[in-house]
């Protein structure tokens, strides 16, 4: 095993218990994130939909959060995404 894999394997470690500096507010951060993302997608799965054919080159993340931003108004992401 190399050492950059064996770095790595440390980095995913689930206990944390190698994590470097700052490892666990990152891994915090990540989950939160993971967990909104999850949210929205469920809560806007039907206008994802419609934009991801409408803005092919945005990702679903950044749609989600422009809905978001738009409190869930389709027709207000769309004139926003397009100006």
């Amino acid at each position: 095993m190399s050492a950059a894999h064996s770095n790595t394997q440390q980095f995913s470690s689930p206990r944390g218990s190698k994590a470097t500096r700052g490892g666990n507010a990152r891994s915090s951060s990540t989950l939160e994130e993971a967990a909104e993302f999850k949210l929205l997608r469920t809560k806007y799965s039907s206008s994802l939909d419609t934009l991801s054919e409408m803005f092919p080159d945005w990702t679903d993340a950044d749609l989600l959060y422009a809905l978001k931003e738009a409190d869930g108004n389709l027709e207000v992401t769309i004139a926003r995404i397009a100006e």
